[in-house]
């Protein structure tokens, strides 16, 4: 049976996980902001080098994605936050490791990533709707940009590198606007 004291101590758990997630999620943001500028900033680079910048913008994303979700388990949408960020550390690993020469091919990987990432911000917007945040509307318009620029990249592969660049730059920025809004609109409830 449970006691008051139990419940006293879920509830500052929780307190402190929305505590952290009021400082975390913003600062994600922040640092989306960032390299997406960066991407905007250097976009005109070979597809090689696309690569490669696409693998570290993806590794720093997801490491600092998986730090917010980690420090932050009791926020709505965590664990579509972990998936995504494992995804995009997969992503960047990927393309560190093996370079994709071939642009229609690197047009493929990314196409495929933004599909998974833009279904995981839709279910991350959709967590926060039910749950807490009343600003999820930034995550589903993240989201649903993401899944638009995936259909772009998929049906356009020949897309010049430098477009590429200037799209996943102004992909995270969104993302970045969307992670600012929802973490400084949490409350408790």
């Amino acid at each position: 049976m449970q006691t008051m004291a139990d419940f006293s101590t879920a509830d500052e758990e929780i307190r402190e996980s929305l505590d952290r997630a009021r400082v975390l999620v913003p600062v994600e943001g922040a640092m989306f902001l960032v390299l997406g500028a960066v991407a905007i900033v250097l976009p005109g680079l070979a597809a090689i080098a696309v690569t490669v910048l696409l693998g570290w913008l993806f590794l720093f994303s997801g490491l600092i994605g998986l730090m917010v979700a980690l420090g932050a388990r009791h926020v709505p949408g965590h664990r579509w936050s972990i998936v995504s960020a494992l995804v995009a550390l997969a992503a960047g690993l990927a393309l560190m490791i093996w370079p994709i020469e071939n642009v229609e091919s690197l047009m493929l990987v990314l196409g495929l990533f933004l599909i998974a990432d833009g279904i995981f911000s839709l279910m991350y917007a959709f967590d926060h709707r039910r749950q807490l945040s009343g600003r999820w509307v930034w995550m589903l318009a993240s989201g649903i940009f993401t899944l638009a620029f995936a259909a772009a990249i998929l049906a356009w592969p020949q897309m010049h590198a430098a477009l590429l660049g200037t799209l996943v730059g102004i992909d995270m920025l969104i993302a970045g606007a969307a992670l600012v809004a929802v973490g400084t609109g949490l409350k408790m409830t």
